[in-house]
């Protein structure tokens, strides 16, 4: 079970906790708890990374799961990780999940030493944490309609810029990746910053074109 705002929903993925190293004795206890079924539906990403180096390799995880750049997303396929390692310059991953019908977006630079079998793993154990995490960005400011995040790579001074829109409607949220050099320091990792965008009468590039030149 995990709990999604005021209630308990079943969480198929994720795995029992040991109690090896558990200060004290176990204790047994009986815990009411408020049940609803799973939320089901699905979650597309359309994801434009043009902007990310050419000479990137890519990795992607599960590939059934990904057409082009459209990710579909479901009750039992609920995550997507892609990786990319640009020439010996920098390297990261991208995850797009869904989880209780949240969907949501992890960018990660220290992970990628892992094998990609072993992060998909931790990021499908955790998929309660992150959706809620996205979850309360958007609340905090629910008329934004374009959530920009930069993350810093190794080297710093390179910036990975990652923004997208969600059209409620269809249920798509279109991801912008954008790899670039600053002499800004100190940026904070994954914070997502909420702007109050009109994308009906634009296209996500032309959205994401008026964050670049306003920001």
């Amino acid at each position: 079970m995990a709990l999604w705002e005021s209630n308990y929903y079943r969480h198929g993925n994720a795995k029992p906790l040991s109690i090896v190293g558990v200060a004290g004795r176990p204790q047994l206890r009986q815990v009411y708890l408020r049940y609803q079924g799973t939320l089901h539906c699905s979650s597309t990403f359309e994801i434009d990374d043009s902007a990310v180096h050419k000479e990137c390799v890519t990795d992607t995880y599960p590939e059934k799961i990904i057409t082009g750049n459209t990710v579909t997303l479901s009750t039992t396929d609920p995550l997507c990780l892609k990786r990319y390692s640009c020439s010996q310059q920098y390297d990261f991953e991208v995850a797009f999940g869904q989880c209780f019908g949240q969907h949501w977006i992890r960018v990660d630079c220290e992970r990628f030493y892992c094998d990609i079998q072993t992060s998909y793993d931790y990021l499908l154990e955790t998929a309660p944490e992150h959706a809620q995490t996205m979850n309360k960005a958007c609340s905090r400011a629910a008329s934004c309609r374009v959530w920009v995040m930069e993350t810093p790579l190794e080297p710093e001074s390179m910036i990975l810029q990652t923004s997208r829109v969600m059209w409620k409607s269809s249920r798509i949220c279109g991801v912008k990746l954008r790899v670039f050099q600053t002499p800004r320091r100190g940026i904070s990792s994954g914070r997502w910053i909420g702007f109050d965008v009109d994308v009906s009468i634009f296209f996500f590039v032309h959205a994401h074109c008026y964050l670049i030149s306003h920001c």
